[in-house]
């Protein structure tokens, strides 16, 4: 359909490395989604596929995203990623006294074949959030105020596939609220 893409990288791709493609519009505003579904984890031993959100102008284009301090990922392998510190757990919705801890902080979900989860932006409260319902998990907040970071004000969506043969479907990403 027309809001839907394939990104893939050449099964014969002998680059070592990262391959980076970046979403067309810049995030200023508004609460904006995209949805990601692993169609192949290609020929490396790990499914090294990373999505997020990044400063397209400072992000350095020879790594992966989330290595550096413009840029905040999610890995397909259950980790969030900024700054080169991985996470294996995220902030619940639920953070109550009374929720226990799986409610607090959820572990981050490893991605399969076929598996698919959207990734949620708001830019006016500064949260990066992410829907792991299709794969038995739940809402789960990555980061929180991004928009008091000093590169957190103007955001592009990034997709990173690691290895070659991988190939990724994605919504493009679409506006779902804006004052």
């Amino acid at each position: 359909d027309s809001g839907t893409g394939i990104v893939s990288r050449d099964v014969t791709d002998a680059y070592v490395g990262p391959r980076l493609a970046f979403g067309d519009s810049v995030m200023t505003s508004g609460v904006h989604c995209f949805n990601v579904t692993v169609i192949d984890p290609g020929t490396g031993k790990d499914m090294d596929i990373r999505f997020g959100i990044c400063d397209a102008n400072d992000m350095n284009p020879n790594i992966s995203p989330g290595e550096d301090k413009y840029c905040w990922a999610f890995d397909a392998r259950g980790y969030m990623i900024h700054n080169g510190k991985k996470e294996t757990h995220g902030e619940g919705e639920d953070t109550g006294e009374d929720a226990d801890d799986f409610h607090k902080h959820p572990p981050l979900n490893r991605l399969r074949t076929g598996d698919s989860c959207s990734m949620m932006v708001d830019m006016d409260n500064g949260l990066l959030v992410m829907d792991f319902w299709a794969v038995g998990g739940s809402i789960t907040y990555l980061y929180r105020d991004l928009q008091h970071k000093e590169k957190g004000k103007h955001l592009s969506m990034v997709v990173s596939l690691g290895s070659p043969g991988q190939k990724i479907k994605i919504t493009r990403p679409h506006v779902m609220w804006r004052k």
